[in-house]
């Protein structure tokens, strides 16, 4: 079974691209994870039941071993919580990830939460710098717009809680892993940096890396087709 772990300001919807290309027969599971999509509000900017929320996910399937898969966020929890899910992952693939935020991708998750809270920045304007950061002009289209836009529609609370959750993600928690994985990522990924996508490649004993030539962020939307025989070979 293949597990698909959403990342921030996202929910299950990125998966639809790589969803329609699954082979025949294929058991796939896709969940929202808490405080967002479709889930529960989940009060506290802290990871950590987001990382339970995972794990509980995998460990009430009925299949004996997964292949997991992550994208931004979700690709770090995967990696984060790998001694909680020993035994029940057989394969990872990482998207876009990373293994522990830099301080200057910190600094500017601080800005925009604090500019929200501040009234400097509000939704809208939050929207299109997120659009701009993952996607990127040559990779936009109308569709996609729609798509990502309508994933980004969170209340005020929600969205400065992902902010904020971006700032206690780690160290400690910086990602130790052992199963194998491939880690993909965009050699000019503006959202996440290619940099921290070596470093999450890195942080695993069986892990390769496989660079993107694409500023996509959301690799899931715009390079399923690339990413198919990696998931699902």
């Amino acid at each position: 079974m293949i597990v698909f772990v959403h990342g921030s300001q996202s929910d299950r919807r990125v998966w639809g691209p790589l969803l329609e290309l699954a082979p025949t027969g294929t058991q796939v599971s896709t969940f929202d994870l808490p405080d967002h999509g479709g889930s529960a509000d989940e009060p506290t900017p802290d990871p950590e039941p987001l990382r339970r929320a995972l794990v509980d996910h995998v460990n009430a399937l009925p299949a004996q071993t997964v292949t997991l898969v992550g994208h931004s966020l979700g690709a770090h929890l995967i990696a984060s919580t790998a001694e909680r899910l020993e035994g029940r992952v057989e394969r990872a693939v990482l998207l876009s990830g990373f293994d522990v935020l830099h301080e200057v991708d910190e600094a500017l998750y601080r800005a925009m939460a604090d500019g929200l809270e501040g009234g400097r920045l509000d939704l809208e304007l939050l929207r299109e710098m997120a659009l701009d950061a993952a996607v990127g002009e040559a990779e936009l289209s109308p569709e996609l717009r729609g798509l990502v836009t309508q994933m980004q529609v969170m209340s005020f609370e929600r969205a400065v809680r992902s902010l904020r959750r971006g700032l206690l993600l780690g160290p400690p928690s910086v990602c130790r892993y052992g199963f194998e994985a491939t880690v993909l990522h965009g050699r000019d990924d503006a959202a996440i940096r290619f940099e921290l996508g070596e470093e999450l490649a890195r942080a695993g004993t069986r892990a390769r890396l496989v660079p993107l030539d694409t500023e996509s962020h959301l690799l899931p939307l715009t390079h399923a087709a690339e990413l198919a025989p990696h998931v699902y070979g």
